[in-house]
């Protein structure tokens, strides 16, 4: 069967915040979905009509094989680089978890693996989540699977949440900035409506660089256009947003949006970095989560013709003001339900 065509698509990571949305979508258009969910996982907000709710992880090669099992198209988007429990551990979910799907997606005979990754960095030899996106990536070529890559730029739905703001999520069924990693989520509830409330956006390094932020949305999007189609094929994908933004740009944004002045407040690159080293003695995910900032701080991470790609897959982009402005209206929308 061809991934082109209407069988059965697998979900990986589908209790997330784009493998959900990418589940959604599928069953918006009318297409069969098999959702992967952990037991422990909250997954009520799959349950819609043509959606399976299959029991299984990564790390059980049984449960993968049965999941699998006449399936077309895997669409993968599950990272542990924000643990949902302490037992997490995503140099091990991001690694032996995707040679189990990759073997399990062989066995079975699937048509198509799609793969959500992340864009190229000058710093993918030293970040670890970078490096094991960059191994999984090898394997899956090197496979004899049909594939397709998505290399997808900063999400707007996480990197906007932490300059202080938590309109990027609203109306988000499982946020990953909400995940219970001890570390991440304090430091998320410190900073939670800065923007809104104390007038004060959080950039990191001297809020210069410039990224091609995109909305998981359109993440989502691609996953499922591009791995469906025949052009998708045995091709990796580097994807971002309609404009290379710097964070100053988004806190103007923000101001225009919300009408209000913002202060600023700036972490340097090299304190990310320091970090990210002296983390790495005792914590891995959180030394990783310092990396990746230092990566949002120090670098351009620009997706040269942005446009172009997502018109090859009928994928429209959405800027960031469009993005907060719907995103507000959303919010706005379930205060004025949540008060009636």
């Amino acid at each position: 069967m061809s991934a082109s065509g209407n069988g059965l698509v697998l979900v990986i990571g589908a209790t997330g915040q784009v493998g959900g949305v990418v589940v959604h979508k599928l069953a918006d258009q009318h297409r069969p979905v098999r959702a992967l969910a952990r037991p422990m996982s909250d997954y009520a907000h799959l349950n819609l009509p043509g959606v399976e709710i299959a029991m299984g992880d990564l790390m059980e090669p049984a449960s993968l094989d049965a999941a699998c099992s006449g399936v077309d198209m895997v669409i993968s988007t599950a990272t542990a680089h924000i643990p949902r429990s302490p037992t997490d551990d995503f140099r091990r979910i991001d690694d032996v978890g995707y040679l189990n799907l990759i073997e399990a997606c062989r066995n079975q005979g699937v048509s198509r693996l799609v793969f959500c990754s992340g864009v190229t960095t000058p710093h993918d030899d030293w970040i670890p989540l970078m490096k094991l996106k960059r191994t999984t990536e090898t394997r899956i070529i090197e496979s004899g699977l049909d594939y397709t890559i998505v290399r997808a730029s900063a999400f707007m739905d996480i990197a906007f949440v932490l300059m202080g703001s938590s309109i990027p999520i609203a109306g988000a069924n499982a946020p990953t900035v909400k995940r219970p990693f001890r570390f991440a989520r304090k430091h998320i509830d410190s900073i939670e409506d800065s923007i809104e409330r104390r007038h004060v956006a959080h950039l990191p390094g001297n809020g210069k660089s410039r990224h091609s932020f995109i909305s998981g949305s359109n993440v989502a999007e691609f996953l499922i256009n591009a791995g469906s189609a025949e052009e998708g094929r045995n091709t990796i994908l580097e994807v971002g947003g309609p404009e290379a933004l710097s964070w100053f740009d988004v806190v103007r944004i923000y101001e225009s949006l919300l009408g209000i002045k913002l202060r600023t407040k700036s972490t340097p690159a090299f304190v990310f970095r320091n970090l990210a080293r002296l983390f790495s003695l005792f914590s891995a995910p959180a030394s990783n989560l310092m990396a990746i900032n230092y990566l949002f701080a120090a670098t351009d991470a620009i997706v040269p013709e942005a446009e172009v790609v997502a018109a090859r897959f009928d994928v429209k982009l959405t800027r960031a003001s469009e993005f907060l402005k719907e995103k507000l209206q959303l919010r706005q929308a379930q205060a004025r339900k949540r008060t009636a």
